[in-house]
């Protein structure tokens, strides 16, 4: 078992006909190699509480167990409840129900085992061609985003459910999606800082536990023309230095379209750790990803003690 093995978090699908069981053997590995924890992608509220008590049972420390609650445990649980898209709670302007939104998500996740929650989004809804954030987003005016999502991270939070404001630094204005190509926002990084950037830096000051970074590039934040979640001036430079953020900074699937130009997803996990993320969302080949990390650790292209200290962000 290796330390940079709990940065690794694989995901886990429900299937009607074999339930969690042909998951075994990745179950295995990831277990075998420490991950942090698993994504949990669906399955009943009472098969997902079984399988999240047995993998904690079977780890040698407290597993992360998430899952996508954008709207409600529904999103996640069958039998849970299901809320509306965050642009339909927006569109009441009532903080309130963010709250009562959150609390009730957190509550259901909690039962089930789940102790991280995907959510809430915090893009803008500024970009009527956006393909992909939609109705994920609660409003385009940044402000009123800024208010809900905090709303919701303290709910949640106070619920004993881990929150994560995704996608930083704002997916709102992109045209194409990350998840089918490279995709990219030519906004200034000024205009970034008083617009998109809002809601993050209100996140971080609440204490959010984990933000998300995006798969889109930001030439203009980043002149390199890295993804987010492979730029270090973004996650290094602007999260850690300047807004101090202290969580665990989550970097999407290495799978994910976008980021495939880097390589297989082994090169791609490497280079989103080295750039400044913690944690790896849903790598598909675990023990191949593992390799590849011990590999770039060997050629010096990640550092132990930067690994380190993410393993104990992790740890909190």
């Amino acid at each position: 078992m290796h330390p940079f093995g709990a940065l690794l978090i694989p995901e886990l699908r429900w299937d009607r006909d074999h339930g969690f069981s042909h998951q075994q053997g990745l179950i295995d590995d990831a277990l075998e190699l420490g991950v942090g924890g698993f994504v949990i992608a669906n399955g009943p509220k009472e098969r997902v509480a079984e399988l999240a008590a047995s993998l904690q049972q079977a780890s040698p420390h407290p597993l992360l167990i998430a899952a996508n609650a954008e709207r409600g445990a529904a999103t996640v649980l069958e039998g849970g409840t299901g809320l509306p898209p965050f642009a339909a709670l927006g569109a009441l302007r009532d903080e309130d129900v963010l709250r009562r939104a959150a609390r009730l998500t957190a509550r259901e996740l909690r039962t089930a085992g789940v102790t991280w929650a995907l959510a809430p989004c915090a893009d803008l809804a500024v970009e009527p061609a956006n393909p992909f954030i939609g109705a994920r987003a609660l409003h385009h005016d940044a402000q009123r985003v800024a208010e809900w999502v905090v709303a919701w991270i303290d709910a949640a939070q106070a619920e004993g459910v881990l929150a994560t404001a995704m996608h930083l630094p704002g997916e709102g204005r992109a045209r194409s999606d990350p998840a089918v190509g490279p995709s990219a926002i030519d906004a200034p990084g000024a205009g970034l800082w008083g617009t998109d950037l809002v809601p993050f830096r209100a996140a971080v000051d609440a204490g959010v536990a984990t933000v998300l970074a995006s798969a889109v590039s930001y030439p203009r934040l980043d002149t390199t023309g890295a993804e987010a979640a492979c730029s270090r001036v973004i996650l290094r430079e602007l999260m850690r230095d300047e807004l101090q953020f202290e969580g665990l900074l989550v970097a999407p699937p290495p799978t994910t379209a976008a980021l495939r130009v880097r390589g297989d997803e082994g090169e791609v996990a490497a280079a989103m750790l080295a750039a400044g993320c913690d944690l790896l969302l849903a790598p598909h080949d675990v023990v191949g990803v593992h390799e590849a990390i011990e590999r770039a650790l060997d050629a010096g292209r990640l550092e132990w003690d930067a690994l380190d200290a993410s393993a104990r962000r992790r740890a909190f």
